[in-house]
């Protein structure tokens, strides 16, 4: 694992709700990447038959 990469990386905290709900937090090294992301989860585990969804993406906050 390149370390370097790492360190570039911010954790954010993806929500996909629809007749469910998904929580996932990822790691990206931008708020778009994690929504790209956050819609390649939906792709996989939304069910094909429903017919909305919500994704929504936050920064993870860091405890200091």
């Amino acid at each position: 694992m390149n370390t370097r990469r790492n360190w570039r990386m911010k954790k954010f905290n993806v929500q996909i709700t629809y007749t469910g709900m998904i929580e996932e937090a990822i790691e990206a090294e931008s708020l778009e990447e994690a929504e790209f992301e956050a819609h390649d989860i939906a792709r996989m585990e939304v069910p094909f038959d429903c017919d909305e969804f919500e994704i929504n993406v936050e920064v993870e906050q860091e405890n200091e």
